[in-house]
């Protein structure tokens, strides 16, 4: 327990042990240790993220177990200085999370439980046992050497922090899942190349513009995430047994690469939806037959080739929504395991008549999407064709094997009462039927396809004979032979194809934003993405309070508000230049405001230039926001932040003239006024 202790009064070299900014603190003040760069934990007295748990500096509070003390003087009656830390290490755990804690390093307390570290300057120990460390949403800028003293770490997320760099320390860990998504990276970090254990790897909402070819050195990774950075093109190098590729949110134009045939047999998972792909290559995407699910959301893709499609033997799930489709190619209706097929947004004139309203997945079928209806039957008709095999009948009996029989038209009834007299025959012979050897034809009955209906008459025929001559014996009643067709007619053929399988789940209808006032709208995230319904409504400016960057540059004029949804974001000093870009935007065209859900940022944006344009109240514009869109909900702060925009706008009743309580006084003993 007392390594422990002093590992938890360590800061760093140029801070004496036991103290607070170099200088002993007396028993009667209740000082932490602030919150600077370079130290482990956050003060008490500053502010806490959201999120996170304040811890109250009060040393008399046995029960707070995030509070750690160390003695200074000896003893019972030593000066104590108190070091708050935020999540409190129990040795032996195998897991460690302290995100949203104002991190600047790694804490000290993890590094306990094994042998002292080679370095005989540090305090730290190795703690083999950790495995999973969690420290998202901090301010971690270096990974430390001292990481490699967690030897059993196999899963690291250090997401949302200050990095810049990976150092190549990382590389004698044995990680299997490495998440660095949210940092400062401006280059794949090479090192990470080096851990060979890896099996899934996100880098995510960083800077990067390439990916190195020792990328292919990650043997076992599965999973590769580099969502939202400045990729144009897709990796020419991938993990030889990749499954999983994200790769959304980039500025991917061109799309042939042979990295992606390389890793053809293991892919089953793409996803490169929000980029600038206008095609997909069709030598490579054919070859992509082990694909399960292709995500292409938001691209400018104008048509799909039949020859590409229909190599995606495996595909389950397709999404290609707010692209520029007007029709899809007849092969896509021969994917017999296409379950999910997304096709909201795009150009389908049928789909535009629709009502907004209606949502039903299973409204329309694909063949709906299909222009080419020819060449769709002569697909269908084709593969049918394939589909049907010579008619068969097969038959298990204690007769002698019959090589072939023909039961056309011409056939007469003698063949059927021999066969059915043989029968009857053995089966007298034979009075335990469980003791008779069942005899399977080696060679089936061959029927000619003009005689299927002819068969079933003939063996209806010897099913009624053999009932008929076997009433008065119940015991053979139950030894009957069974005639299998393993066919069916041309009629039944095409029904089975209608109904080989449930019909596809179809998302057509896409979600689209409300009409507040004149060329002004109010959404969500979605409508934003919605590119073709913008331009048909002429849409030219797109005003988005969230974290999201523009996706039509080329289409629309962006103004980007990056705020969250919080009471404390300071949504009123953007007033003003929101409301000069609403402006600007109804003169020119249309306006869209959104957000993430179009409830909160949004809404307070609109009733905001509502107010600014009429010179009217904060509830007098909500009320003409809510009627456009009933589900808007600001939240208090901004509430707050508009009523106070009001009295800027809107200035305060004049007081009536006659009452002058500066200028007059009041005769106490007659009670009249005078001047």
């Amino acid at each position: 327990m007392s390594m422990l202790k002093k590992l938890l009064s360590f800061r760093n070299n140029n801070t004496p042990k036991n103290t607070v900014n170099g200088g002993q603190q007396p028993q009667d003040q209740q000082n932490t240790a602030t919150s600077q760069k370079g130290s482990f934990f956050k003060s008490s007295g500053s502010s806490t993220p959201r999120g996170s748990k304040a811890t109250p500096a009060n040393n008399n509070n046995s029960n707070n177990n995030n509070a750690l003390t160390t003695s200074t003087g000896g003893g019972t009656g030593g000066n104590f200085v108190k070091y708050t830390a935020f999540e409190v290490y129990q040795l032996g755990a195998t897991e460690y999370y302290a995100s949203h804690k104002n991190l600047y390093d790694f804490p000290p307390q993890i590094f306990v439980g094994g042998d002292p570290s080679p370095d005989t300057n540090s305090l730290l120990c190795f703690n083999p046992v950790l495995s999973t460390l969690i420290l998202d949403f901090n301010n971690i800028s270096v990974i430390p050497d001292s990481i490699t003293l967690l030897s059993g770490l196999r899963h690291l997320s250090l997401a949302a922090n200050q990095l810049a760099d990976v150092p190549e320390c990382i590389t004698k860990l044995k990680l299997v899942t490495l998440e660095l998504g949210l940092n400062r990276l401006t280059a794949f970090p090479i090192h990470v190349c080096g851990i060979t254990s890896l099996s899934t790897l996100y880098i995510e909402s960083n800077n990067l513009t390439s990916i190195p070819e020792e990328i292919g050195q990650l043997v076992n990774l599965r999973v590769l995430s580099l969502t939202g950075n400045s990729l144009t093109s897709i990796p020419s190098v991938l993990p030889p047994a990749l499954e999983v590729l994200n790769l959304s949110c980039n500025d991917i134009t061109e799309t042939v690469s042979p990295a992606l045939v390389s890793v053809a047999t293991t892919l089953t998972t793409l996803n490169l939806a929000e980029n600038a792909i206008s095609s997909l290559d069709i030598p490579c995407f054919t070859q992509l037959r082990q694909l399960r699910t292709l995500v292409l959301d938001c691209n400018m893709i104008g048509e799909l080739q039949g020859d590409m499609v229909s190599g995606w033997e495996s595909m389950v799930t397709l999404n290609i929504p707010h692209n520029l489709l007007t029709s899809l190619p007849p092969q896509i209706a021969l994917l017999t395991n296409l379950k999910v097929l997304d096709v909201r947004g795009n150009r389908f004139e049928f789909v535009k008549k629709e009502s907004p309203e209606e949502s039903s997945f299973y409204k329309f079928r694909i063949d709906n999407f299909i222009n080419d209806k020819e060449a769709l039957e002569q697909l269908l008709k084709s593969k049918q064709q394939k589909l049907e095999p010579s008619c068969n009948i097969s038959v298990t009996s204690t007769t002698p094997p019959i090589s072939e029989l023909s039961l056309d038209d011409n056939n007469n009834k003698e063949e059927e009462e021999e066969l059915s007299s043989s029968l009857r025959s053995s089966k007298n012979n034979n009075n335990n039927i469980e003791d008779t050897p069942k005899i399977i034809l080696p060679t089936p009955i061959i029927i000619t396809s003009n005689s299927i209906d002819d068969n079933a008459k003939v063996v209806n025929n010897n099913d009624n004979d053999n009932n008929n001559n076997n009433d008065n014996d119940k015991s053979s009643t139950n030894i009957v032979p069974t005639i299998t067709t393993t066919t069916t007619t041309t009629n039944e053929s095409k029904n089975e194809e209608k109904n080989e399988s449930p019909q596809k789940l179809i998302i057509w209808q896409s979600v689209v934003p409300d009409l507040i006032i004149d060329r002004l709208y109010l959404g969500c995230r979605e409508c934003s993405i919605n590119k073709n319904w913008l331009r048909d409504h002429n849409i030219t400016h797109i005003l988005t309070i969230a974290h999201f960057k523009p996706l039509y540059n080329n289409l629309f004029k962006y103004k980007c508000i990056d705020i969250d949804d919080v009471d404390e974001a300071p949504i009123g000093k953007y007033f003003k230049e929101m409301n000069e870009f609403i402006e600007q935007g109804r003169k020119e065209g249309g306006v869209l405001i959104h957000c993430r859900a179009g409830v909160s940022r949004s809404a307070s944006a609109t009733i905001a230039y509502i107010m600014y344009q009429n010179n009217i109240t904060f509830q007098e514009a909500f009320d003409i926001t809510c009627k456009g869109r009933p589900r808007i909900c600001p939240n208090r702060g901004f509430v707050e932040q508009l009523k106070q925009f009001e009295q800027t706008i809107i200035p305060p009743p004049p007081q009536p003239n006659n009452i002058k309580t500066s200028s007059n006084s009041i005769n106490t003993s007659t009670g009249s006024l005078k001047e």
